[in-house]
């Protein structure tokens, strides 16, 4: 055992005197998780607000009086908008293009007198009343507003229609709120989970099999075999290790999230979370190994590294919902372990991406972490250098 903790504490410390190598495993993850927040902070469901400037060309009289009164009931605390009047809809625009505003909707004079018409008159010669919504074209923020006003504007049409027609059957909604048993969705815990794996996915195809090939071409290997120390000691110490990076930068990346952030989502903190925490840890690591003995040289691997980097990161879901992806590309997500183990830990936070029991998200991962440990020790003796 005293053998066992000196030759790990040295690895530890070899791994500590390598800049490079804490910086990419246990720093820039949670310099990455600044960038996230920093863009996706506070934002939340409650937190969910649409920006409108408002343009009215006239005051809204007689049965124009409806679109007030729905304007009223979607702003403020009542609703998802937050209305600023504007005298002039180039100014208007102008806060738009400035991202004052997410959407500019704009009732031209005449409105009113144009509904009243549609209500009293039925298919009357004044015309439909048009409203001019603007959004700012390739922002999905702003695309997603301009949607929501037209759907709360398409309520107005509604309400017309039932004056007109006295025959009108509406739905009878009935609204029964159910509390939840978590804290709501926010992107800042969305993203402190993408960002957890890709700490491990750092560590698994850049730390474990880098240093393993690293040392056999160097020679160290056979330098370390002349002593006591044996093969499977050596790996079993190089193993803890790397794991221990990678437990220290989910350690560090809680602690700003928790402090710094103001992140205390209990669910984090859950036996079952931290259980698929190291599950993930586990998979990943054995693909690290795999790649080490898959690979032989170091200048290939690092190729390798990075295109698996991006590969478990980008098609994986990490970031963005892969699931609507063309069939060509849709296919190299479903073997990956990542789209399945990033899917569970957003199940323990109550979020749904696959449409597959828990269980069944076990069943990749698991191929891909027995398959990586078989081909590993099958090329044990090549990797460590000593066949």
């Amino acid at each position: 055992m005293k053998k066992f903790f000196s030759f790990f504490t040295g690895l530890i410390k070899n791994d500590f005197r390598d800049f490079q190598t804490i910086f990419w495993a246990v720093i820039f993850p949670v310099v990455l998780f600044i960038i996230f927040s920093s863009i996706f902070g506070g934002f939340s469901e409650g937190d969910f607000k649409v920006r409108v400037g408002l343009v009215k060309e006239e005051e809204f009289t007689g049965l124009g009086a409806i679109l007030d009164t729905v304007l009223t009931q979607v702003s403020g605390e009542n609703g998802p908008l937050i209305i600023t009047e504007y005298d002039d809809v180039d100014e208007a625009v102008a806060q738009l293009r400035r991202d004052k505003q997410d959407v500019v909707l704009q009732i031209p004079d005449g409105t009113s007198a144009k509904i009243t018409s549609e209500i009293m008159i039925k298919n009357s010669q004044v015309g439909a009343a048009n409203l001019n919504v603007y959004y700012f074209g390739g922002n999905q923020f702003s695309e997603i507003s301009r949607d929501i006003v037209v759907q709360i504007m398409n309520g107005v049409n509604t309400e017309i229609e039932k004056r007109q027609n006295n025959d009108f059957q509406d739905y009878a909604t009935q609204l029964d709120p159910v509390s939840s048993e978590g804290q709501s969705f926010s992107y800042d815990v969305y993203y402190l989970l993408s960002v957890l794996l890709m700490s491990y996915i750092i560590v698994s195809v850049f730390n474990m099999p880098m240093g393993l090939l690293e040392a056999k071409e160097k020679g160290t290997n056979k330098k370390i075999f002349s002593t006591p120390i044996s093969p499977l000691f050596y790996f079993s110490t190089y193993l803890l290790k790397t794991a221990l990076v990678g437990v220290l930068s989910t350690a560090v990346v809680y602690l700003y999230a928790g402090f710094i952030s103001g992140i205390n989502d209990p669910r984090l903190y859950s036996p079952q979370f931290i259980g698929v925490l190291l599950f993930s840890l586990a998979v990943m690591l054995s693909i690290g190994m795999m790649m080490a003995v898959l690979v032989k040289k170091f200048t290939t691997l690092i190729g390798v590294s990075q295109i698996a980097n991006y590969l478990f990161m980008f098609l994986g879901g990490l970031w963005f919902p892969v699931i609507s992806f063309p069939w060509a590309i849709r296919w190299i997500t479903y073997v990956l372990p990542t789209t399945y183990l990033i899917e569970m830990m957003r199940r323990l936070i109550g979020l749904t991406t696959l449409q597959m029991d828990f269980s069944g998200l076990f069943l990749v991962p698991l191929i891909w972490l027995i398959g990586s440990i078989v081909i590993f020790f099958i090329k044990f003796k090549r990797v460590m250098g000593y066949e």
